[in-house]
């Protein structure tokens, strides 16, 4: 690497020579020149520092050595002085020549002898600087001896005048040695500042030549050079300003114009149109790459194109409509020029991106709007106002659709003439009269298709005026409105006609009533419901069920006549609408024919059905004074009908209503009671007769409101299964027993908790979970739970595997009630209850009623016979008890022993029933049988 380093530098010298020379032939002439005028001035100076170096060397060392003379005369002047004034004092002994002293005296030797050792020629001065030094140290000894020998007398010194003598002589013959060194030195100076004279004259003539021809050759190349550079500034000042014209044309032009890097695609340069155009500025544009202008879906294609070009050699061309992007990401469509040039030494090309956006968005809009034209459902039809009419240019493909006409039939022809052709050709009438009207116009008209057929349309035309408001186009747009018109027909009447029977309708019925009402009109509202007709739904089908519907429908405007009118009120139910109902008869015989005609059984498919039907009975204006009072009231007595056993005719009675309004009210303190948690729990022991304990209890739920008082079980738990409530209410007296048995667990172990549960409860398919649920936010155990049903409970759908669950959970079953329901026994094999508990009705039958007993021995047998535990409740005298007792009844409830009680008594009851018998376990008690 080291090698080829200078290698590399003489191969781009002379690379940089040759290209020189191709430029300026008159550059190898001046720098010859240039390096010949360097050369003498440089041999001129050069000799005169050589010569100058060995002079100044000469006179450094001549003023060296004549300073060491300078310094040793004043050492030994000081000397001297010092020896003297040491003489003068009451000194024993003089310090003339101190250490110091002579340290600087034999350096000052030392150097004199180097110095005269360099030059053969001061081989006489160099015996002299020996000489010195040989008589130094004589006086130098002399002066010590002098200083020692001094005798002190009187506070002066005596000395020995022979030794003084010849130290005074050996000073004046040191001094005139070193006075005869320094003269010659002097001299050797004098002598070089002579010749350094003229010396310098013939350099200053010499270097005067010198430089004058290093000046004239300089002056020269100067010239010369200053020729060449005066072409290239010329040559760069053109180029500069072409750069500057290009520069301005560039940045300031109006086109946005950008200049990128054929290889790396970077952005180079661009101006400041192309910086608005893309949203960024000249400093962030030159920092991109083109990649950054196109879309990735769009790059592929345009390196492709790119490279495609560059093969060919094409230098310049146009790429047409590029789709770029915009700095916020929204797309730019540009019509790309280009051309292929070098740039800052780079192979670069020039492109010229022209925002064609609105162009192409317009474009786009157009062709848009053609289609949308072509592809909506309304016709369009635009026509040019001529002097010989309306000449119809467009027509679009649903036109022809809607009304048949063709585009060769149309297209060229002007409304007169069409509506003049055919007397098919009404709609051209109806658009040629219009326009005759030269305005807007929007209207709703009945035509004809060219096939003759009739249509409904809607008929929209819209003008169109110039920029000095003359008229010149018209736009007609004509819509289908064929099914619109004909739904609405059909929506009218299916308003007013029932779709399935035919029959008026409700809003018919409310029409007639209010008509009557107004006109003062007496009339009879015969409310119509067919009974179980669910149950016809559920077994044939409702395809049956409408036939029979229909079937029922006729029948009633049978009987009806002329007399009135029969609608069909909803679903199975109809109102007849019987005017002057008390003349002549006239509504009983409408009830007889009614009747007459349901007692003739109806023939669906293959299958007879005989149908009944309860009827409500209402009439104005006694028993109401609106429609909907009517209404109401007839319905009442419909349903009143139906709970006196079905197929009965009810007239209304003001008592249904109040006994309505009575159940509205309740139904909504029952929703408040629950809300307020406004019920209690009572609980009644059960004794078993067996053991002579209290075994259990049952949990009966009471309420009793502030407004009306206390409300009995069986009126409002009928009513919270008809509206819904049961459920809640069911699952707060479950929550409420176990959280108490699990309470009274410690005091009354082994107490069974009873409670009664709906059917409606046991109907939903979450029962199980919210037993268990409750079970285990309680901690009771699940045998510590009996839950009551009803007889009717076991047929419920979904009752049986819902209690077989519940007994497999740990639960007991008691069928409440037994006896009074409506199953079969067949239940009670296929679900073994744990025990049945025999209604009060038949208990309050003992002693009176050998019915009664019949039932409770026969009872007591099934129960025995099938393993059933029975429990017998109300008994309320001794004698009911003793009868229970004789024929086997295992466990037994009612007043005799308690009354229902809240919770916080039962403990005590329990005490004080089991202080009845003499017993030693507290919780038995002896049964009383007196």
């Amino acid at each position: 690497m080291s090698f080829s380093l200078p290698f590399d530098v003489l191969r781009s010298a002379a690379r940089w020579w040759r290209r020189a020379v191709r430029t300026d032939r008159r550059l190898p002439v001046t720098v010859l020149l240039v390096l010949a005028g360097l050369a003498m001035f440089a041999f001129g100076v050069g000799y005169t520092l050589t010569w100058r170096e060995h002079w100044d060397e000469a006179t450094a060392r001549a003023l060296a050595t004549r300073n060491d003379i300078d310094t040793l005369q004043t050492l030994y002047l000081r000397a001297n002085a010092d020896f003297l004034q040491g003489l003068g004092t009451a000194r024993r002994a003089s310090f003339a020549w101190p250490v110091a002293r002579v340290g600087s005296a034999v350096a000052c030797f030392r150097r004199l002898e180097a110095s005269y050792a360099r030059d053969a020629s001061n081989a006489a001065s160099a015996e002299m600087v020996l000489q010195l030094r040989k008589e130094t140290a004589q006086w130098e000894w002399l002066l010590a001896d002098i200083a020692v020998n001094a005798r002190m007398a009187d506070g002066r010194a005596s000395v020995d005048s022979a030794q003084l003598l010849e130290a005074n002589r050996l000073l004046a013959n040191i001094a005139a040695q070193l006075g005869a060194l320094r003269d010659a030195q002097t001299k050797i100076l004098r002598s070089g500042s002579d010749q350094n004279s003229r010396n310098i004259e013939i350099e200053g003539i010499g270097l005067a030549l010198t430089a004058l021809v290093a000046c004239a050759l300089l002056s020269y190349a100067f010239v010369a050079h200053y020729r060449a550079g005066l072409a290239r500034q010329r040559v760069r000042l053109l180029a500069a300003e072409n750069e500057d014209r290009f520069r301005k044309y560039f940045d300031y032009h109006a086109l946005p114009m950008l200049i990128f890097d054929v290889d790396s695609l970077d952005i180079i340069t661009a101006n400041r149109a192309a910086g608005v155009q893309y949203g960024h500025t000249h400093d962030e544009l030159c920092a991109l790459n083109m990649s950054s202008l196109y879309a990735p879906a769009d790059m592929s294609a345009f390196l492709q194109e790119l490279r495609t070009v560059q093969a060919t050699g094409t230098c310049s061309g146009n790429a047409g409509v590029c789709r770029h992007l915009h700095r916020d990401g929204s797309p730019l469509y540009v019509e790309l020029s280009y051309h292929f040039l070098t740039y800052a030494k780079r192979d670069a090309c020039f492109i010229t991106a022209v925002d064609v956006t609105a162009r192409k968005n317009a474009e786009f809009a157009l062709t848009l709007r053609s289609r949308a034209l072509a592809a909506i459902g309304n016709g369009v039809l635009i026509s040019r106002a001529t002097e010989r009419g309306h000449v119809i240019e467009y027509v679009n493909p649903a036109f022809e659709k809607i009304t048949g006409y063709t585009r060769a039939q149309v297209l060229g022809h002007d409304y007169a003439r069409l509506s003049q052709d055919s007397v098919n050709r009404k709609l051209f009438k109806q658009i040629h009269d219009a326009l005759a009207n030269r305005r807007e116009t929007n209207t709703l008209l009945q035509s004809r298709r060219a096939d003759g057929t009739s249509f409904w349309g809607q008929l929209h035309i819209a003008q169109v005026r110039d920029e000095r408001d003359a008229l010149t186009y018209h736009i007609c747009v004509v819509s289908d409105l064929t099914e619109l018109v004909d739904s609405r027909d059909r929506l009218i009447k299916l308003a007013r006609r029932d779709a399935l029977t035919g029959l008026p309708n409700r809003v018919t019925l409310r029409e007639l009533m209010e008509q009557a009402i107004e006109e003062e009109s007496a009339f009879a509202l015969l409310f119509m419901d067919l009974d179980r007709f669910k149950d016809i739904n559920d077994s044939l089908g409702h395809g049956a069920g409408d036939r029979l519907l229909r079937e029922a429908a006729q029948r009633i405007s049978a009987c009806l006549g002329e007399d009135g009118v029969a609608t069909r009120y909803g679903g199975d139910e109809f109102v007849a609408m019987l005017a002057r109902p008390y003349e002549h008869g006239r509504l009983a015989m409408l009830l007889e024919r009614v009747a007459r005609a349901f007692d003739m059984p109806f023939q669906i498919d293959d299958v007879q059905l005989r149908v009944e039907m309860s009827i409500g009975l209402a009439c104005y204006p006694g028993d109401g004074a609106d429609a909907e009072t009517l209404l109401k009231h007839a319905d009442l007595a419909m349903y009143h009908a139906k709970a006196c056993g079905r197929n009965n005719v009810e007239r209304f009675q003001p008592t249904l209503a109040q006994a309505a309004d009575r159940r509205i009210a309740l139904s909504r303190l029952l929703h408040d009671a629950l809300e307020q948690n406004s019920f209690e729990l009572a609980y009644q022991p059960q004794v078993d007769l067996r053991t002579q304990r209290v075994t259990g209890v049952e949990a009966l739920i009471r309420w009793h409101d502030p407004a009306i008082g206390t409300v009995s079980p069986a009126t409002f738990i009928p009513l919270a299964e008809e509206i819904g409530l049961i459920g809640a209410i069911g699952e707060w007296v479950l929550l409420t027993a176990c959280t108490q048995a699990r309470q009274w667990e410690h005091a009354l172990p082994d107490l069974r908790m009873s409670v009664n549960v709906s059917p409606r409860q046991l109907a939903r398919g979450d029962f199980c979970d919210v037993v268990a649920r409750v079970l285990a936010s309680t901690g009771l155990a699940a045998h510590r739970l009996e839950l009551e049903i009803t007889e009717g409970a076991l047929v419920a759908p979904g009752a049986l595997p819902t209690l077989r669950a519940l007994s497999e959970m740990g639960l007991s079953i008691a069928i409440d009630d037994f006896g009074t329901g409506y199953s079969s026994l067949s239940y009670l094999r296929s679900f073994h209850a744990d025990r049945l508990k025999i209604d009060l009705s038949f208990v309050r039958g003992i002693g009176t009623s050998s019915a009664d007993e019949a039932i409770i021995r026969a009872i007591l047998a099934l129960a025995d016979s099938l393993g059933f535990e029975t429990v017998a409740e109300g008994v309320e005298q001794t004698a009911q008890l003793a009868f229970l007792v004789d024929h086997g009844c295992a466990v037994v409830q009612g007043y005799h022993f308690s009354a229902a009680l809240p919770a916080d008594e039962i403990p005590a009851c329990i005490e004080r029933l089991s202080a009845q018998w003499p017993s030693a376990q507290p919780a038995c008690a002896p049964v009383p049988l007196r």
